[in-house]
C-alpha cells in the first residue's frame, strides 16, 4: 500500500539474485517456496531476455528432504512461529512414534536441505529442535499464545555448535586428514574456529572448539581411512569402532 521508489538493478545484481533462486528448489512444497516463485516469475517474465539468466547458475543440492506431503502441517508452523501461538503434535523418535509435545515455536533453521523447528519444549521446559518430517498431526493452539523470551536468540543458540547439535561444553578436536583429501578439506570453512596446519607428507591437521561431537563423528566417518582423530580420546574411540563394524559387515 505504500509508494516507494522503483528499485533499479544492475545487469550483474539480476544475475546474483537468479542465481540464489535455484537455492530454494530444496524447499519444494513448502508455503516459502510458493511465495518465492512467485516472487521471481514477476522479477524475470517467461520470455524475458533476463529470465534466461536463471538457467545460467545451477545449484546441485545434496539430498533434500521431499515436503510436498507436509503443506497443511508447514502451514500451522508458519502460523505458531508468526503469530507465537504453541504447537502441539505427535513427534516420531527413530522408528518409535513419540508421545504429544506442546512447543512454543522460535524459528525455522535450514539445514543440510532440511527444515527444523526450534522452540521450548513446554514440558521440558527448555528449548529443543524438531525435525519437520517427523512432526506428526500439528495443531496451532490459538487459545495458547505465548511470550517470546528477549534473552533468546536462536541464531547464537548455534555458535559453537558443529552442525545442528548445540548442548554441551566446549572440546578441542583434532583431526589429520591424508594428502588424498587435504584438498578438499582445506578450502572450507567447516568451523568458526577451525585452524588448519599443513603437515610435512602432504597431509592436514585441522583443529576446531566443538559444543557437541555428534555431527564431528560423521563428519569424521565421511572421510573414511583418510581421516584419524587424535583428540580426544573419546570421539577417536567411537569412531574407531564404528570402522570396525563397518569391516565387521564385510567379512
Amino acid at each position: 500500500g505504500r509508494t516507494t521508489e522503483p528499485i533499479r538493478l544492475t545487469r550483474y545484481q539480476r544475475y546474483s539474485l537468479a542465481a540464489v533462486r535455484r537455492v530454494f528448489d530444496v524447499l519444494a512444497g513448502t508455503p516459502l517456496h510458493d511465495d518465492v516463485s512467485q516472487l521471481y516469475a514477476r522479477l524475470f517474465p517467461s520470455g524475458d531476455e533476463d529470465g534466461a539468466m536463471i538457467e545460467r547458475f545451477v545449484y546441485i543440492p545434496e539430498a533434500p528432504k521431499s515436503y510436498r506431503k507436509l503443506k497443511d502441517q508447514i502451514y500451522d508452523i508458519y502460523e505458531g512461529i508468526l503469530r507465537t501461538f504453541t504447537l502441539q503434535f505427535q513427534y516420531e523418535t527413530g522408528s518409535t512414534p513419540g508421545g504429544s509435545r506442546k512447543v512454543e515455536p522460535y524459528a525455522l533453521v535450514l539445514y543440510q536441505n532440511g527444515l527444523y523447528v526450534v522452540g521450548r519444549d513446554v514440558q521440558k521446559e527448555a528449548m529443543r529442535t524438531f525435525a519437520v518430517e517427523r512432526m506428526r498431526r500439528v495443531r496451532v493452539l490459538s487459545n495458547a499464545p505465548f511470550k517470546r523470551d528477549p534473552s533468546v536468540d536462536v541464531s547464537k543458540m548455534f555458535e559453537g555448535a558443529f552442525g545442528l547439535f548445540y548442548s554441551g561444553e566446549r572440546q578441542h578436536v583434532v583431526v589429520e586428514f591424508t594428502a588424498a583429501v587435504a584438498q578438499y578439506i582445506e578450502p572450507r570453512e567447516w568451523h568458526a574456529t577451525q585452524k588448519m596446519t599443513r603437515l610435512e607428507d602432504g597431509g592436514l591437521r585441522v583443529e576446531l572448539d566443538v559444543t557437541n561431537l555428534a555431527d564431528v563423528e560423521s563428519w569424521v566417518m565421511r572421510w573414511g581411512h583418510n581421516a584419524v582423530v587424535r583428540e580426544p580420546a573419546a570421539l577417536a574411540q567411537k569412531v574407531r569402532d564404528e570402522h570396525l563394524k563397518a569391516a565387521a559387515r564385510y567379512a
